[in-house]
Order: C-alpha cells, then structure tokens, then sequence
C-alpha cells in the first residue's frame, strides 16, 4: 500500500523522500534469476581455482564460459592460478541492497555446498559461513530485520544449536542514524562520524575510506565513552562492511530514475556518479564495481536501458574496461509481479578485470512471455550468442548489441539519415489543456485561419498517415507565449510551413508507426518529427525505410525501450537504391492510410459516413465497406513487405530478417460491426443537428 502511494505522488511531481525511498524501490527477485546470479558469480570464484569440484553438479544455472583464443586463456590462467590457493573461509560476498536476504540465503546454500566439497561438516561450515563469508546491507531497517531473521534461520537449519552459539551475521542498515552532536568529537573520530552524514539517504552508495589512523582511533575509542548522540557500534559496523573490498558483489539495486529522487539524493548522484546519474540502478553497477576486488566479480540485474540509450554512453564506455562473463538478457515481464513492457531487465555477471577479445556469453530471452517462459528458455541454452565487446563500438554510442551478426556491425559505414533530414524541435505549449483542442471542440472556420492549426500529439500506433486530431491555438498571442514562456518552445518560423515525418514518441518496441506530415499540420512532443535539409528531396523513401522491417531491426539495437528519440532516427544508416520504386509504393502507403483515417469523423478532411452508398440497405453498405476495409488492408500489407523484401536486399539482411507483416501489425482498420454502426449513428445526429448533410461533403456546419 505504501509503495503504490509513493508511485501516486510520483505520477504528480512530488520527489520522494528519504522515508519513502525503500517503498519506492523495493522489488522481490525471482528465485531463479538470484540462483542464475550467484551460481554464475560466487560459484565461478570457486570453480575457478577448483575445476574439479563436486559443488558445480548442484549448479543448473552455471553458464559454461564461451570458447577463447589461446591468448584469451593465457590470461585467464594466470587470473585464476591465484584462485587455487584460495579457501572457503576466504571468500567475501556482498549484498549491498540485500532486501530481505533472497540473494544472501541462497549464496548461504552454495557456500555450504563449497564448504562440504571440501570435507567440512555442516555444523563448521554454517558458523563459517555466517561468520566469515556473508556480507549484507540495506536503506531499510525493517529489511535488515527480515535479511537477519533469514540468515540466523539458514544458519539454524544445518546447526541446530547456532542460535546459542552468539555469532551475529554481518548485515547492518543506514536507517534511524542519530544525529551526532560533533562538539564531543576530537579528530580523528569527527572525521569518522562525518562519513555517515546522510547515510539514511545515501544507504550503501557513501563512500567510506579505510584509514590506518581511524581504525587506530576507534580501537582506543571503543566501549570507552557512551555515545548519547547515536551508536558508534552500529557506525563501526557500516565502516567495517562499507571499507572492505569483496570477491563476489551481487544485488538487485534499487530502480528510481533520479527525476524523482530528493534534492539531497539527486545532488549526490550527480557529482560522484555523473556517467551514471540518471537511474539508481545505474549508479549501483558503478558502485558494485567500486566494493569487488580487483578480478573479483559483480552480479546484478538491472533495467536494461544502460545497455542502448544514448544518456548512458559514458557508462557502457566505463564497462568496456571490465569483462562481461555472461548475461542473461530478460527484457519484459521477467517479474510476474510487474504487468506490462514498461520495466524492462537484463542479468549479468562482470568481472573486475578486462581482457582484450574475451568472447561473453549472451542468453537472449526477450521473447519469452513470462518469469517462468524465461527461465525454461534460459535452460535451453538454445539462444546463446557469444560475442568480443569491441564489435560494439562499431555501432554509434556503443550499444550492447550482442545478437548481431558481422554483416550487420558493417552497416554503419553508410551515411545517416541525419545527412538528409533534421530537427529543429517541436511546439510545447507550456499548457496543453489552454492551448490544445480536439478537432471537433472549435469553429470550423477558424481552423487554418490563423487562429487555430492541425496538430498532431501522438495516439495509437499508425504508420503511414494519420492521428492529425487535434488543433493548436495559433493567433499572436498564443505565437507569443510559445516564443517567451520558459515551458514552452516554438519551431522557428521558416518551418511551420514544411512537411515531413512523425512518429509516435512513446511506441510498440516492433513498431515505431512513422507517418507523413503534410505542410499545413504541426507535431508535438509526443510525436516528435524531422524535416528535409534540400526541399528538392521527396521524404518518401526515408518514411518508407523508418517503417520497414529494417529500420525497426536498427532501430531496436539502439534502443530496446518504448521510447524513440530523433537521435534514434537520425542516426540510421542509409543505404539509396531502387529509389522510384520505394518512392511509388510509399505514395499508394500514405494514399491508402489518408483514406482510411478520413472515414471516421475524427479526421478533417472527413467527407461522408462510408455507409453512405447507393444500396437499399445498411446491411448492403456495410459489406460493401467491409470489402474495401479488407482490400485495402490486403494491399498495404502486400505493399509494406515488398518494401521490407526490397530494404533486406538492399542491406544484405537475407539471413536475418523476413519481410512478412504480421496482421495484428497492419494499422488501417479492419471493418467492425459494432464500432461502425455507432459511427453510423452518430453521423446521423450530426446529419439531425446540420453538422453535416447528405448534399453537402464534409462539415456543413461547426461553429
């Protein structure tokens, strides 16, 4: 109930606060991706030293490292030639945004695995584990509770009498920290209590620096001088965990993209973590770095935006000093709890070092509908894709792209299409619900009279033409305020009058849906457009590629989320050829959508219910309407995939792409019984009321 009331104040721009920031993040892992993550991670620390052991028969998640050069080996023998030495005992693994323990107990399950393999009893092994090996932290004090409940419990279950035995887990949390009162404080031990300043929001990303004179200070300081302004061991214990570097680092960080978060947060974030500074989870997969030792290794998961997006270039850049071992690349719906395409995730595994032409070892599971369709895919090992990181550079801005092939990574020596077509923006009103109308909800008269212009904000996907439903004040007043206003952003004046192309901002992942824009129609935010730099250009053959099966493919490498920025589009590489014949075919495209969008009473260019025919009956009109609905949804179809046969010649696409289009994809509508006689009703009330008449085409009166 909290959570959803923290993401209801979210939705109206109120940033969350420090109370409020484990309600808004926290989220249960999967079991199987927590085993996924710790078999790959802690389970590798130890099979690395140890190839022989009997622990990895327990281990279904284990991903078998790719086939390397014999260079790449020499070098990975040497990392873990000082592994073989290394035991039980040794091993440091952190939690740093534990939650309630998941990741920790079952990190607790392998230990006692590794620790049986090599003879101990599960008595000795439990102690150890809880004593030596398991770290943990967390922003809330009631997940620290449940994580500490869980591992005693763990450790109970192998050791029936550990409860009495006084051994404490090494878990702590940055909630109910006093305040301390620094004028009772000599340096060097104010120096220690100012690292904590703000640890309740900060949690486990302050940075705290092990210092030889500190830990000198607090020997002498301890147990000597109750501390009335707060708890020195609690302080002592977050130093400890927070100034050790760890062999295995693996966590599920919060998500919160850092627009939300408080000043103080967002302040911090963006001078320690400024390649990182848009989301939480990124921050983390820098700061997960930061606690692993040197070849140690970190195992997230994470949204998968870091991995495409342009605002995290300088942190894939960072990445390509570590080695990536494996991935588990999840996409939508991996948490059963969460509906829908909005959060969207990817599982990994870095190491702590980099070798050059290393090959990871990529699990795509994108399309797979569910937490447990994911998890059968994964075990498959069916869609597997190994892959040196450097192939990725190949592509601009970086993106981790590892389901490509060599042919594909080429592609990027062609010209853009940001070498024909530009930006300059788009309108923002500052106030939408003052600026904005529906069509329908002014003066017909006044539209494209230099009161009010056509305007399109978006709307279900459409590719070709359409969703021009809107109008957008345009007297000198309102020219003004979009000029002046601080909110608000106009075109520059040479453009108002231009066409070109649009596309919805927000979109189906498969189906950008870009469309044309003609010269007397203006786009929005929400549709975000671009224009020709040589107005002797025609925009046709770059509509037609945006919108083929190609330009999708390309498209989606930059970015796999739901949003398509004019850097995305801009940034295609081009290929002309065959151009008349693209050009014809796009013309019949944007034809057969006009007429389809101008046979609903939403359109401007409406003329006639499609009813209105010379038959006797409605049953007769409707299906000779259902007829042209259908032909005409044949033909586009037919038209789109001989554009998408003739763009994956042109791209040299054949083994990876088909040029069929699915039904479901087609965007003129399909006749509907029940949808088109309520149209056909209410075009006869707009017949009754002299909105429109049967002598008339179009609005016979609105105003």
């Amino acid at each position: 109930e909290k959570k959803d009331a923290v993401f209801a104040a979210m939705s109206n721009k109120v940033k969350v606060s420090k109370e409020n920031i484990a309600a808004a993040t926290q989220l249960f892992t999967p079991d199987w991706i927590v085993r996924y993550m710790v078999e790959n991670s802690l389970g590798r620390l130890w099979v690395d030293g140890h190839t022989d052991t009997s622990a990895r028969s327990e281990w279904k998640y284990y991903l078998d490292e790719a086939e390397q050069t014999p260079d790449v080996q020499a070098q990975l023998a040497e990392i873990r030639a000082g592994r073989k030495g290394l035991t039980p005992e040794q091993i440091r693994f952190i939690d740093p945004c534990m939650g309630s323990g998941h990741i920790l107990v079952y990190a607790f399950d392998v230990l006692m695995q590794i620790y049986l393999s090599c003879g101990y009893t599960e008595r000795d092994a439990a102690q150890n584990i809880v004593r030596n090996n398991l770290w943990g932290l967390d922003l809330d004090k009631r997940a620290y509770q449940l994580a500490y409940f869980a591992v005693m419990m763990k450790a109970r279950q192998y050791d029936r009498r550990f409860l009495t035995r006084g051994i404490k887990p090494n878990l702590s949390h940055f909630q109910d920290l006093p305040t301390p009162d620094y004028s009772l404080l000599d340096e060097p031990i104010k120096s220690f209590v100012e690292q904590f300043e703000n640890a309740d929001t900060y949690g486990s990303l302050i940075t705290v620096q092990a210092d030889d004179e500190i830990d000198k200070a607090l020997d002498d300081f301890q147990g000597t001088l109750d501390l009335t302004f707060g708890h020195m061991e609690h302080l002592m214990q977050l130093y400890n965990i927070l100034s050790q570097r760890y062999d295995v680092v693996c966590t599920n960080p919060p998500y919160m993209a850092m627009s939300n978060a408080n000043a103080k947060l967002k302040d911090f974030v963006e001078k320690k973590y400024p390649d990182s500074k848009s989301d939480l989870f990124a921050v983390f997969i820098e700061k997960c770095s930061e606690l692993s030792k040197l070849n140690g290794y970190y195992s997230m998961i994470t949204q998968h935006a870091w991995m495409f997006l342009s605002s995290y270039e300088k942190l894939r850049k960072k990445l390509q000093n570590k080695t990536t071992v494996n991935m588990a690349h999840l996409g939508a719906r991996a948490f059963d709890e969460i509906a829908g395409e909005v959060v969207q995730t990817t599982s990994f595994i870095n190491a702590n070092y980099w070798i050059k032409d290393y090959k990871s070892t990529y699990c795509r599971l994108v399309n797979a509908k569910s937490e447990k369709a994911k998890e059968d895919l994964f075990l498959k090992h069916n869609d597997l894709f190994f892959r040196c990181s450097s192939l990725f550079s190949n592509i601009p801005s970086s993106p981790i792209a590892y389901w490509k092939s060599n042919s594909f990574y080429s592609l990027f020596s062609n010209k853009r299409i940001a070498e024909y077509m530009f930006s300059d923006g788009q309108i923002l009103t500052g106030n939408n619900d003052l600026y904005l109308r529906y069509l329908w909800e002014v003066e017909a008269y006044k539209v494209n009279d230099d009161l009010w212009r056509l305007h399109t904000k978006g709307g279900n996907t459409r590719k070709w033409y359409g969703n021009i439903d809107m109008v957008v004040h345009w007297d000198e007043k309102s020219i003004y305020h979009y000029r002046h206003d601080s909110t608000a952003r106009l075109l520059d004046e040479k453009y108002w009058d231009k066409h070109g192309i649009v596309w919805n901002g927000t979109c189906s992942p498969n189906n950008l849906g870009a469309r044309y824009l003609y010269s007397n129609e203006s786009f929005n935010k929400a549709a975000p457009g671009i224009f020709l730099r040589n107005d002797n250009d025609s925009e046709y053959y770059y509509l037609a590629f945006i919108n083929s099966c190609v330009g999708n493919d390309i498209m989606t490498t930059f970015n796999s989320t739901l949003y398509r920025s004019v850097a995305d589009i801009l940034r295609l590489p081009i290929i002309i050829n065959e151009r008349d014949r693209v050009e014809a075919i796009t013309a019949e495209n944007i034809e057969l959508s006009k007429v389809d969008w101008d046979s609903f009473e939403t359109s401007w260019d409406f003329k006639k219910h499609p009813f209105i025919r010379s038959v006797t009956t409605i049953k007769e009109a409707y299906e000779q309407w259902e007829q042209e609905c259908n032909d005409r949804r044949a033909k586009l179809k037919a038209n789109e995939e001989e554009l998408n046969r003739i763009f994956i010649e042109i791209y040299g696409l054949q083994d990876e792409l088909t040029p069929e289009v699915d039904d479901k994809d087609i965007t003129v509508r399909a006749a509907d019984l029940q949808r088109d006689m309520r149209s056909f009703v209410s075009y006869a009330v707009g017949c009754m009321f002299g909105r429109y008449s049967l002598d008339t085409e179009g609005l016979a009166y609105a105003g």
